[in-house]
C-alpha cells in the first residue's frame, strides 16, 4: 500500500521519511495501537518502502520485483514471527523465527526485516531472549514489533525501541475512508466504530450487531413516546443481550449521544439555544441511568434488574 493510501497517520508516515532520509532508523520499533488500527497495514507500508527499488517522490510503484515479491508475500528478506500458542509467543519461537537466522545477510535487499504482531504477547522468557539480539542487532537487522498495550513488554525490551503510537481516527477521517472505500452508505457506524478502522469492518459486516443497533433504537422510540406498558415488552426483548449487557449500553450510550448531538446542532443551525425541551430532559435522564448501570454492572448486580431500572424516572 502507498503512503498516499493511508488515511490519518501522516505524522508517522512523516517521522518514519524523516529517519531514513536521515539514515537514522532505528534498529527496532514498537507500533502501539488497539486491534484493527491499522498497525500491520501501517508497518508493512514502512516495509515496502524500504524494499522497492523504484521509488517516486517517497511511494512505491508496486511493479518491481522486490514490491511485487513482498505484495504476494515471497519476499526472502521479510520474515514474519508467528506461533501457533495461544499463550502468546515462547522462547521457542524466538529461536526458530529470529536466533536461526538473525546473522545470515539479506539476500538481495539491504535489510533483513522482522515482524511481530501481538509483541506483547511474549512470555518473560522469550522476550529476555529477544533482548539479547535487539541490544546488539546486526547492522541490517530491523524490528518492528506490533502490541496492543507496551506496558506488557519489559522496560528493557522497550528501552531499546523506538515507540510509536496509534492515534484512534477523527471523525473527518474515517468520512474519508468511507469515500476511499465507497462505503459512504455506512455512516452511521461511524460513531460505534470509535476511531477503528478494523472495528468498523467488523461492525458493518455484522448482522448481531446490525440487530442490536435497530433493538435499541426501536426502544429508545418507544421511550420518548412515553408508552410505558408498550416500553416495559421491549427491555423484556433487550433480556437475550444479558450475555452481552456491557456492550448493549454502550450502543445505547453512543445511540443516545448522536441524539443529543442531534438536537444541539439543530438549535444551533436554527440560532435559538432555547431551555432544553421534553425529549431533551428524557435524554439526559436516561443518560444518568446510563451511568449508573455501568457502574451496577461492575458492581455485579443482577442483569435482569439493572434492564429493568434504566428506564425509571
Amino acid at each position: 500500500m502507498k503512503f498516499s493510501q493511508i488515511i490519518g497517520r501522516q505524522e508517522l508516515i512523516a517521522y518514519f521519511l524523516k529517519a531514513h532520509q536521515a539514515e537514522r532508523l532505528s534498529h527496532a520499533y514498537i507500533v502501539e495501537g488497539q486491534t484493527g488500527s491499522g498497525k500491520k497495514t501501517l508497518v508493512e507500508a514502512f516495509v515496502n518502502y524500504l524494499l522497492c527499488d523504484n521509488l517516486t517522490d517517497a511511494e512505491v510503484c508496486g511493479n518491481c520485483q522486490p514490491c511485487t515479491q513482498f505484495q504476494s508475500g515471497n519476499h526472502p528478506d521479510v520474515i514474519y514471527v508467528r506461533t501457533s500458542k495461544k499463550t502468546g509467543y515462547g522462547v521457542d519461537d524466538i529461536r526458530d523465527y529470529i536466533l536461526s537466522q538473525v546473522n545470515i545477510r539479506p539476500y538481495q535487499s539491504k535489510y533483513k526485516i522482522y515482524i511481530m504482531e501481538a509483541a506483547d504477547s511474549m512470555t518473560i522468557q522469550a522476550q529476555n531472549v529477544l533482548l539479547k539480539t535487539i541490544e546488539e542487532p546486526p547492522a541490517y537487522a530491523l524490528f518492528f514489533l506490533l502490541a496492543e498495550n507496551k506496558t506488557r513488554l519489559l522496560e528493557t525490551v522497550l528501552s531499546r525501541c523506538v515507540h510509536l503510537k496509534m492515534p484512534l481516527l477523527t471523525e473527518s477521517e474515517m468520512q474519508a475512508f468511507l469515500r476511499q472505500t465507497g462505503r459512504e452508505d455506512k455512516q452511521d457506524l461511524i460513531p460505534f466504530a470509535e476511531g477503528n478502522i478494523g472495528k468498523f469492518l467488523q461492525l458493518s459486516e455484522s448482522e448481531t450487531f446490525a440487530e442490536m443497533k435497530r433493538d435499541l433504537e426501536n426502544l429508545l422510540d418507544r421511550f420518548i413516546k412515553s408508552e410505558e406498558r408498550v416500553i416495559m415488552g421491549e427491555v423484556k426483548k433487550l433480556e437475550k443481550y444479558e450475555e452481552n449487557l456491557e456492550e448493549a449500553l454502550n450502543v445505547l450510550q453512543i445511540v443516545l449521544r448522536e441524539r443529543l448531538r442531534s438536537i444541539y446542532q439543530q438549535k444551533k443551525l436554527a440560532e435559538q439555544m432555547q431551555p432544553a425541551g421534553k425529549i431533551e430532559r428524557q435524554y439526559y435522564g436516561l443518560s444518568l441511568n446510563l451511568i449508573r448501570a455501568k457502574k451496577q454492572l461492575l458492581s455485579n448486580v443482577n442483569k435482569n434488574m439493572i434492564l429493568w431500572n434504566l428506564f425509571l424516572p
